[in-house]
């Protein structure tokens, strides 16, 4: 056997070889069939059994086909010169022999040191090791610094060269006040602050606790830039004003009356309004001056 459990196939080559292209296919399965009998034989790519030619019925038995078959197949793959004969009659197979060839040649210039054209090539190089000869030691042609002063010469030009990896920041913009977010600004306690609660006591509103945990709730889940802002205190009296004012709007709806048709009309609309509002409030501290996107701590 040749020892290599594996084989070269191409199928591009296969499809494009005229001389298979006219062969039936019967013929063209009967060829992979030898092809496979030929890989395992030695040398590899005769058609041999265990070092002998077969015959005709040997050989139809073994690819599972008629004698009478074989003979016909045999002759068209002759014909179409797919593949040759030795001087003894035996078939073998062109390409694989070929590269039967360049393996055997690869394994002869391994043994040896690898390709002689590249081995060539690589004596004419300077060795870094200098060679001993007639007990004298020979001086490496490669060219050597003077001194270590040399080295730490040059190793000190190409860091002067070298850009730092990190250039020194931009001044101008360090001293502005930047936003924060509802979280941060209040850091682990979330609990009102007095002046909140204060505030909202002077505006008269009922529930102080109530209205700041919806506020939290708000501004916590929101996301963007609007969600950060300068001054949450600010913030705060502005949601404390809209949310009386809104308070009152709709106790003054109630004491109208009317269907129930109208009342939940009148409850969309003022919704939409809130929203409209709320959206507006957002649009405003976003365009303010004092900050801007890239100075937002997240």
């Amino acid at each position: 056997m040749s020892g290599l459990p594996w084989m070269k196939f191409y199928p591009v080559d296969w499809r494009s070889e005229p001389t298979l292209r006219i062969c039936s296919l019967a013929a063209r399965g009967l060829w992979v069939e030898l092809l496979g009998l030929m890989h395992e034989a030695t040398p590899r790519g005769h058609l041999l059994i265990r070092g002998l030619s077969p015959t005709d019925a040997q050989l139809a038995a073994l690819v599972g086909i008629l004698p009478e078959q074989l003979t016909e197949l045999i002759g068209e793959l002759e014909t179409a010169r797919v593949f040759s004969r030795t001087g003894k009659g035996v078939i073998y197979s062109r390409r694989m022999t070929k590269d039967e060839k360049k393996i055997r040649t690869a394994v002869k210039n391994g043994k040896n040191g690898g390709n002689p054209s590249l081995c060539n090539k690589r004596r004419n190089t300077p060795s870094d090791n200098p060679e001993v000869k007639d007990g004298v030691k020979l001086r490496s042609q490669k060219p050597e610094l003077d001194s270590k002063k040399d080295i730490s010469k040059d190793i000190s030009k190409k860091l002067e060269e070298t850009p730092p990896d990190n250039p020194p920041e931009k001044k101008g913009k360090s001293n502005a006040k930047r936003g924060t977010r509802l979280q941060v600004h209040l850091g682990e306690d979330i609990r009102l602050p007095a002046e909140y609660r204060q505030f909202a006591l002077t505006e008269g509103h009922p529930d102080p606790d109530r209205e700041w945990n919806k506020f939290c709730d708000y501004w916590i889940a929101k996301a963007g830039a609007t969600a950060v802002k300068l001054d949450w205190f600010a913030t705060w009296r502005n949601w404390v004003r809209n949310d009386f004012n809104r308070g009152r709007a709709e106790g003054q709806n109630k004491n109208r009356g009317g269907s129930s048709g109208s009342a939940n009309l009148d409850g969309a609309a003022m919704a939409i309004n809130r929203r409209r509002e709320r959206e507006r409030e957002d649009a405003r501290e976003q365009a303010a001056p004092q900050w801007s996107i890239d100075q937002v701590d997240f």
